[in-house]
């Protein structure tokens, strides 16, 4: 079978820029409007991180591999992965990371 070779073209812009003074502020206790966005910037990172790193399938903020534990065979060939969700959460001047499991 032959495939022809595509070329494309790919544009990359900033879409926002995140201010981690604001976040600094936020943490301090200081009123902030915009601090959501520097906390989705690290989420996304530690997000790309763990996906390049350690697990090889995700699905939203929830992770799946087959290093977790064994996965479990069910029938006609399928298999049933653990994983784990991941989200950064702002709590009382701090930021948490907030990991759940996800049990077949």
């Amino acid at each position: 079978m032959y495939y022809r070779k595509k070329d494309f073209r790919v544009t990359i812009k900033f879409e926002a820029v995140a201010s981690m003074i604001q976040l600094r502020d936020f943490l301090s206790g200081k009123p902030v409007n915009t601090a959501q966005e520097a906390i989705t910037v690290i989420d996304i990172v530690l997000r790309e991180f763990c996906s390049s790193k350690i697990c090889l399938n995700w699905i939203g903020r929830t992770f799946y591999s087959p290093d977790i534990r064994k996965p479990q065979r069910l029938k006609e060939g399928l298999e049933s992965w653990r994983g784990f969700y991941q989200s950064i959460r702002p709590t009382q001047m701090v930021l948490s990371l907030n990991i759940g499991t996800e049990i077949p």
